[in-house]
């Protein structure tokens, strides 16, 4: 049961950049911090309110999202790879406007933070993190009320073809990223947490205090984030789709978004990105003072 924070002792096989292979034993590990997200592709998630996830990447925290499966690098080769989110927001993205994320009828491809990302922050990255990133395909699908979604729905919207594929590096989390990070707890466990709508998970306490990925802070504030996939709306056209923090976690709209706060909190954009799949953990536990440590 996932509700239940079962502790063990976990054996970890460390392999160093010389192929050497050692044991770690972890104590004191919440089998809870990890799910498969039970999607068609199975994938495996970081859930709950803080997990070790944190990675040590282009000399910053990081942390996983977690190991997804069938990511087509562009070419129809479809890869499992790990998905990697900045542990705090960008500065190229931090209260960006909305015209300047939602260009061209809000698809991704031809967003100005698109560019942003994959030319002045992609260069600024080091060189040794950079070469372990993957070019692939992010799917662009859209809904029509976002709502009505749960984070199962929106996975399979977001994967259904609206706007062509863009194949690249550096991106925006989906609204399933956020959905399928709860852990749920003694209230609503996870499983019935994934079967709300995310929108209602505002008022399902359980749902969104045990979520790591919509409790991003910043400088001491907390941050609305920017999602890649677009929403039509009958008023509007399309519009990216960005999810509140803590008990506001629904959508909004452009202009909305465009005002730059909300009951104290702000835009952000913050960078996704998924690893080479030949990326490998060597060393670290994943805790933001001892995180996992990268090797190609």
């Amino acid at each position: 049961n996932l509700a239940k924070q079962k502790v063990t002792e976990v054996y970890v096989k460390v392999e160093d950049k010389f192929e050497n292979m050692s044991e770690v034993v972890r104590n004191d590990v919440r089998l809870i911090e990890l799910a498969y997200d039970n999607t068609i592709d199975n994938n495996l998630r970081y859930i709950g309110q803080n997990p070790n996830n944190y990675v040590s990447f282009n000399n910053e925290l990081w942390r996983i999202v977690g190991s997804f499966n069938n990511i087509d690098d562009g070419s129809g080769e479809k890869k499992s790879r790990i998905k990697l989110i900045k542990a705090t927001p960008s500065h190229y993205g931090v209260r960006f406007s909305a015209d300047r994320i939602n260009l061209n009828g809000n698809n991704w491809a031809y967003a100005e933070l698109k560019n942003t990302f994959n030319t002045t922050y992609l260069n600024s990255i080091q060189e040794e993190s950079k070469i372990m990133i993957d070019s692939v395909l992010w799917n662009l699908g859209g809904g029509d009320d976002n709502a009505s979604y749960t984070p199962l729905n929106f996975y399979n919207v977001e994967r259904a073809k609206y706007f062509e594929p863009w194949n690249g590096k550096i991106a925006l989390p989906y609204p399933s990223d956020l959905g399928f990070a709860t852990s749920g707890g003694s209230i609503q466990n996870h499983n019935n947490c994934l079967n709300y709508t995310i929108h209602s998970m505002n008022y399902r306490n359980n749902c969104v205090s045990n979520n790591w990925l919509i409790s991003i802070t910043y400088y001491g504030k907390v941050y609305k984030m920017w999602t890649i996939t677009p929403e039509k709306s009958s008023y509007t056209g399309f519009r990216n789709v960005f999810c509140y923090p803590y008990h506001q976690l629904g959508t909004n709209t452009t202009n909305q978004a465009t005002e730059g706060t909300r009951a104290g909190m702000l835009n952000a954009a913050i960078p996704t990105l998924y690893l080479n799949s030949e990326v490998k953990i060597i060393n670290g536990i994943g805790t933001n003072t001892d995180p996992f440590i990268l090797s190609l």
